[in-house]
Formats: C-alpha cells, sequence, structure tokens
C-alpha cells in the first residue's frame, strides 16, 4: 500500500474533497447453491452476476476426534462486468468456489419480519481446487457501457441495502466480442 504525504493509512480520499473509510474485504470459500444468474443493469447496460455461495460452519469434536458440521452461512454475491458473465458461463450449482470481495452487512425489516443479509460484492472468483482440478482459459470481452456499476436502478435492486452514495473501482474492459447480446458489444 502507498500513503502519500498528507494522507492517513487506512482512508482514501473522495473525489469530492470528501475521505472514506476502508471497507471490510472478505474470502469465503463454499459451494454455489444454483447456478449464477446474468443481469444487465436496465439504465447502464453493465453486465452482473449474482449467485449465492453456501459455506459449511464446523468445529472440533474432542470426543469424536474430528470436525463435526454445526451449521451453515449462506452468502450472496454479486460480481460485475467479464468477472460476472465468466462466473455464469463456467460455474454451476454445486461447484466449490472461492470468493474475494467486499463485506457487506445489512439488517432489514418487513412488517414484523427482520435479518440479516450478508453479501459480497465479489473482486475475484475462483474454483476451490481442493476438491477437484480445472483449466484455466482466457477470453476476452467487449467493451460494455456505464462508468460506476452501483449507479444503475437494477444493481441497486439486486443489493440490500445500496449506498448510493458509495463508489466502487471499475476494471478496464477488454475490447473483443464473445457471447454478450449484439446490443452490448462495442
Amino acid at each position: 500500500m502507498v500513503v502519500l504525504p498528507g494522507e492517513r493509512p487506512g482512508v482514501s480520499s473522495d473525489p469530492e474533497g470528501g475521505s472514506t473509510m476502508n471497507e471490510t474485504f472478505v474470502t469465503v470459500a463454499g459451494n454455489l447453491t444454483q447456478d449464477p444468474q446474468l443481469k444487465f443493469g436496465r439504465e447502464s447496460g453493465v453486465p452482473f452476476a449474482v449467485f449465492r455461495v453456501a459455506q459449511n460452519r464446523q468445529r472440533w469434536d474432542k470426543e469424536a476426534g474430528q470436525l463435526i458440521q454445526i451449521g451453515t452461512n449462506f452468502v450472496d454475491v454479486i460480481a460485475f462486468r467479464a468477472l460476472g458473465i465468466n462466473v455464469v458461463e463456467c460455474a454451476k450449482k454445486g461447484d466449490p468456489v472461492v470468493v474475494h470481495g467486499r463485506l457487506r452487512i445489512d439488517q432489514w425489516t418487513n412488517g414484523d419480519k427482520s435479518g440479516t443479509t450478508v453479501q459480497v460484492d465479489a473482486g475475484a472468483v475462483g474454483f476451490d481446487l481442493t476438491f477437484g482440478q480445472a483449466e484455466f482459459r482466457r477470453v476476452r470481452r467487449p467493451q460494455v457501457p456505464g462508468a460506476d456499476r452501483l449507479d444503475d436502478a437494477e444493481v441497486a435492486d439486486s443489493i440490500v441495502g445500496h449506498d448510493a452514495g458509495r463508489a466502487a473501482p471499475d476494471g478496464p474492459p477488454s475490447e473483443e466480442p464473445s457471447s454478450l447480446p449484439e446490443e452490448h458489444v462495442a
């Protein structure tokens, strides 16, 4: 991490003169609960994938001399642009995956029901090679429209507790076409 003169570690400058605190990044290993779904932002046309990862919680049982399952965590994941497209094209229900990204925990209330949603805005997704083998294949993606992926209403609808003022980093898009619908190819 590079800290420039006048900056404090853990605080990044906001383009509008304010500052934002670092966000929490997590790595989650688990299995996909269903096939990832590809969606496109209503306004921006930015492709993104939504999927859920089930992570078994375990603890050591001294009497049995082994790990025992004590529950399951379910984590909603959203992956944008080329990452989202690649996840949809290669990952399927039941696949063991490792997801790394920004953690978002939201409290919600719907009438007399309330709960907590845990979501990860993925920066990287890969297969957990503890349980099998995979082969990497490089693909090029078309340029997709939209400057800020979180400005789109459909994306915001997919993110529980979306903070409209939060900026998100964008990766550089590729130039060559793939399996996107024709209207999304530059």
